[in-house]
């Protein structure tokens, strides 16, 4: 489904890091009555905002541009700005950390397929990779495996 943005100011992340106490809203405007979330554009609060889910959930996706999206909801969006105010919890020292707000000077579209989001000229692919799970392995590895030494330390 594509859905069309006016131009202006955004925010594109994780909708879960603009909402707290309104989050409920939202996830309930996505998800309805089910557990199988619609695709694309939602109506809240008056506003209309773009939110699918990630091809594989929670995790840090980058865009066509270098930018990295911290995700922890399971599913990326696009929110105008002024709902910034509904919660007040997105702050200007998390903007740049995973969480983008982006001018978009004229309309444009916002689409997910499979795991693919286009929001404009955005391209993030939310879809894993070969490179990303041999990382995310080594990682999980050196995180979790403790030597034999190491459980004698704990205790």
């Amino acid at each position: 489904m594509k859905t069309v943005m006016k131009a202006g100011r955004y925010y594109v992340g994780d909708p879960c890091y603009m909402f707290n106490d309104n989050w409920g809203v939202v996830c309930n405007a996505y998800f309805g009555e089910g557990c199988l979330g619609k695709d694309g554009n939602l109506e809240v609060f008056g506003e209309t905002i773009f939110m699918d889910s990630t091809a594989f959930g929670d995790g840090t996706y980058a865009d066509n541009k270098g930018r990295l999206y911290a995700v922890d909801a399971g599913v990326l969006g696009v929110v105008p700005i002024k709902l910034r105010g509904i919660d007040n919890k997105l702050k200007d020292a998390e903007i740049g950390k995973g969480l983008h707000v982006i001018d978009f000077p004229q309309d444009f579209e916002c689409s997910c397929e499979e795991g693919i989001f286009v929001f404009g000229d955005i391209v993030i692919d939310t879809r894993q990779d070969d490179d990303r799970d041999a990382y995310e392995d080594e990682e999980d590895d050196n995180e979790y495996n403790f030597s034999e030494e190491d459980e004698d330390n704990e205790g």
